[in-house]
């Protein structure tokens, strides 16, 4: 009766122990489950531009755009076609030395 009694008592431990621990499990990451770019683009990202870099480049870009709408005007008042005739025209227009001639 000795060796039930320590049976039944190891295996009471046992129990107690299952219900008051956690179940220990294993969780495997492959790189195609777990992406790791928001630290990296965290770290590797490029620093923000300067307020004077900002204006500068918007200021360009907004020259850029009248220029291209300028030119869009001029080639619809010439009937609506890039041709060479108008190409031409334009090149020697903007080729002259007086900057100030429209187009």
């Amino acid at each position: 009766m000795a060796g039930s009694f320590v049976g039944n008592v190891a295996r009471a431990a046992l129990d107690n122990v299952a219900k008051t621990r956690p179940l220990m499990s294993t969780l495997t990451y492959s790189p195609r489950d777990y992406d790791a770019s928001p630290a990296e683009d965290k770290a590797s990202a490029t620093p923000r531009k300067s307020f004077w870099r900002r204006a500068f480049e918007s200021m360009i870009t907004a020259r850029q755009r009248r220029a291209d709408r300028e030119i869009a005007a001029y080639i619809a008042s010439r009937g609506g076609h890039l041709t060479d005739e108008v190409e031409r025209d334009m090149m020697r227009s903007l080729s002259a030395g007086n900057r100030v001639t429209r187009l």
